[in-house]
Formats: C-alpha cells, structure tokens, sequence
C-alpha cells in the first residue's frame, strides 16, 4: 500500500492535478448517474452504437510508455445475437420447492440418504491403502504397522457392512426445508454413490453442489478449487510428459446432454450455455505429472449463465467479488460480505453426469430499461489503452521476478452484462452492459502463458459510463 501511496505522489507532483487513469475511471462509478445516461432518450440498435469493423476484427498493439509489457489486441469483437441490450435490477435468489424437487429427482436420481453404506463403499478404501502399501507410501502414517492396522479396521467394517445400502425413510426434501440446507450420500442412476449439497441459507453463498461418485469427489473438487490448469499443463502435454484422457463422447453431445438436464430442471429459459471446455480431473496433493499410464481423466465443463433478453451474463474466472471500504479493517462496517458470481457449471464424461455446481443464482427485480444507451468500441479502445498502461506499469514496479519481456495479448473482446454491485446497498445489484477484454498474459519465466482457456477477464470496462469495473471488488 506505501508503495501505491509513493507513486501516487510522485504523479502528482509532476502533472499537478490531471487525475491517474485510475482515479479517472474510478469517479465515473456513480450508480445513478450511470443509469440516468444509459436511459436519457431512445438508444439506437445494438451494432451502430457499437460501431464495429466491418470484419469485427480488432488488430492493434497498444502505446505504452513506461513499462516492458507489450501489450496487443488481436480479437474478434462478439455482440449479442439482439438490437438491444438491458440493464437488470437484481438480488439474491433462491431455490423453490418445486427446482429442488427437480434438483433431487433429475440430478440426485429421486434417492433418498444413504444411512448404512454397503460393501462396496469400503472396498474402494480398502484397495486404495492396499495401492499405497504396495508403493511403499505410507502417506498420513508413521509405520507399516499403523498402516496395515488401518487397513485392517476398514476390512472389519467391510465384513460388516450390508452388501446393498440401506436408506433413510426421511426424504431430503423434508431435511432441506426444517434448515434450509441439506448433504447427503444416495444411488446415483450410475451404480455409484453421489453426494449431493443444497444450501438454500445463506443469500450469499446458496449452491447447489453434485459429485457422481464420492470415492473420486476430490478430483471434481480439486478442479473447481484450483481452476482449469489446462494453461500450466499444455506445455508437458505438448511434449508428451502428461497424457490426458479425453471422454470419447464430443462436445457437442456433451452440451446437449447438459442442455436437457436444464431442461428437466425447468430453468433451461433462464440459462443458456456459453462455453464448453475440457476438464483435467487430478486430485488434490498429487503433481500433475505424476499421471496415470493412460493419462488424467477428463469431462467437459459445460458453462451456462443467466440470459436476459437474448443477452447472456458475461463468464469469467472471478468466483465472487467482495470490497474493504476505507476505515477500520476489522469494523464489521467496513466490510463487504463476498457474493458469489451466479453460475451453473455441469460436468460431462462418457456415463453421463459427473457432477453440478449452481452457484448464487440471482432473483430478477426489474428491467431498469430493456434498450440501453452504450459508448461505441472506438470510445472505449482509448480508456482500455491508458488504463492497461497504468495497471501493468504498477504491476511490474511491485514484482522484480517478472520476465525481461513481458507481454499481453487479447484474444476478444465480448458485449455483454457484468454485475455491478448497487450503492450503499449490500443485498441488489444492476446487470450492466460492459466490453469484456479477454486475453493470455506472459509474465513469469517460470511458468507457462495463463489465459488460453478463454475466461480470464484481462479488464473489464462499462459499456454506459466508461468506467473501469473489477470482478473481484464489485463495481
């Protein structure tokens, strides 16, 4: 913070008052004015306030003084498939009886917990420790003898066990709605046993969270906590020092598997799918290249997000966006409680569902206007120019292990809606229209490239007022 404070100074010691680009884009975010802009007098159709190239294709290296990064644009502009674009008044959403309903039947196969596990649960343990054993990896324990101890109990547990499971006669529905959050362990429709999480509490953290198979819940849960590592990977799979095994079923048959599951689910008329990606499944605490003979396992992701008016909320990376106001760091006043970005995820190999994640959906107040009023991409390439100068010009002050040659590149540029965080109003937010810049950074000699999976937002820019909108702050 010093750091920023100084370089601050030393700005405005050289040019007087002329506010930093940062300051500059960060004054325009007033709400109301934002919204009196996007709304005074009618709007023209979508593509001529855009103003695109012919070939919306945009084909540019930026001027930026003072710092190594060399910063291009190499990308195809995407506009919605519409004549205009909204601005959404929303909060926090939650899920009805009916979507659980549907969410239990479709996603959790209609089973009801499983209170006593067969067989076939402890087994999977068992020849796991006995793998180990056989690799000499005694992993959490101190001796052999506490190993084979270990593995001993579990085949007492087994011998025990009845060989098919035996459920609860309370159905989760009635678990979910004495509390409002249930997890729970059933048959899935697959022979395997899923463990499926609704939590319908909390307004800021609701989720609905599925895993097909909780012997290999970790490698599902791993990847949704660690990201797409396909970035890192690519070069060892290129020289083939890491093999993945991609599902034989296409992606094309693996979206629209996902898309009937949205249908079953009623919600397919609020969500539309906006990518899909292959997902390396490796599991916490094992090193990538430590890969089975036939290679990581992978499903397809299959990303949907809400879809307003023929306009579809714009993915990123960003998982949710929380803000420190200045003041007291520990004043409960000073925070901003997290709230997750609304996203529906669905996993996909050669079975079927492989997993779920619902995160934080969204309740719909109001269209603030259905057609607003949006600055063209000619006036925002210059606000992007001067704001990417200034962040990679802090950037590379603060980090010395940088690459001697630094660099940039988007890859596109993409109109849609972002949510923006309402003033002086922690529970509702606007969908706003903004140009996203997507894009692959190159900056650490010690790693490869990040951002070739597509959805790693490089700077986000509101389309109305042309200011400069964090992800991960809110606004």
């Amino acid at each position: 913070m010093k750091r920023i404070v100084v370089y601050l100074l030393a700005l405005f010691m050289l040019f007087g008052c002329q506010p930093t680009p940062q300051e500059e884009y960060v004054s325009h975010k007033d709400t109301e004015t934002m919204l009196e802009s996007a709304t005074s007098g009618d709007a023209a159709p979508l593509e001529e306030m855009a103003n695109l190239p012919e070939t919306r294709h945009i084909a540019r290296t930026v001027d930026a003084p003072n710092t190594r990064f060399r910063i291009t644009i190499d990308a195809d502009v995407v506009l919605p498939d519409t004549d205009e674009i909204p601005i959404v008044h929303i909060g926090h959403g939650a899920l009805d009886d009916e979507t659980v309903a549907r969410i239990i039947q479709y996603v959790g196969n209609g089973s009801k917990a499983i209170e006593v596990f067969p067989k076939s649960f402890y087994q999977h343990s068992i020849d796991f420790w006995m793998d180990k054993r056989e690799r000499g990896d005694l992993d959490k324990y101190d001796t052999l003898e506490q190993l084979d101890a270990a593995i001993q109990h579990i085949v007492q547990e087994r011998n025990a066990a009845p060989d098919e499971p035996v459920f609860s006669e309370k159905s989760p529905m009635e678990t979910l709605r004495e509390q409002n959050y249930v997890i729970y362990q059933g048959m899935s429709d697959r022979g395997t046993i899923f463990m499926l999480r609704i939590q319908n509490e909390d307004a800021y953290d609701r989720e609905v969270e599925y895993r097909h198979d909780i012997t290999h819940a970790d490698e599902l849960q791993a990847y949704t906590n660690n990201g797409n590592l396909l970035d890192i990977m690519l070069p060892d799979v290129e020289r083939g020092a890491i093999r993945l095994k991609a599902p034989a079923r296409s992606q094309e048959d693996a979206q629209m598997f996902a898309e009937r599951l949205l249908e079953n689910l009623a919600v397919s008329d609020v969500y539309s799918c906006v990518g899909v990606r292959l997902a390396p499944l490796i599991p916490n605490g094992v090193w990538r290249t430590d890969a089975p003979k036939e290679g990581w396992l992978c499903c397809w992701e299959v990303l949907f997000t809400r879809r307003i008016n023929g306009v579809n909320v714009t993915y990123t990376d960003a998982e949710h966006s929380s803000d420190f106001t200045e003041g007291d760091m520990d004043s409960a006043a000073a925070y901003r409680k997290p709230w997750r970005y609304e996203k529906l995820r669905v996993y996909v190999d050669d079975d079927g569902l492989n997993g779920l994640i619902w995160s934080a959906p969204y309740e719909q107040l109001a269209i603030v206007t259905p057609a607003a009023k949006i600055l063209s991409l000619d006036e925002v390439l210059p606000i992007f120019d001067r704001m990417m100068t200034y962040k990679c010009t802090e950037f590379e002050n603060g980090n010395s292990w940088l690459k001697a040659d630094p660099s940039i590149k988007i890859t596109e540029i993409r109109l849609g809606l972002t949510r923006v965080l309402e003033k002086n109003n922690l529970g509702t937010a606007y969908l706003v229209p903004t140009y996203t810049f997507f894009g692959i950074t190159d900056d650490n000699p010690d790693y490869p490239p990040h951002g070739t999976a597509g959805t790693e937002e490089v700077l986000v820019i509101n389309a109305v007022d042309g200011s400069v909108i964090d992800p991960k702050v809110g606004y």
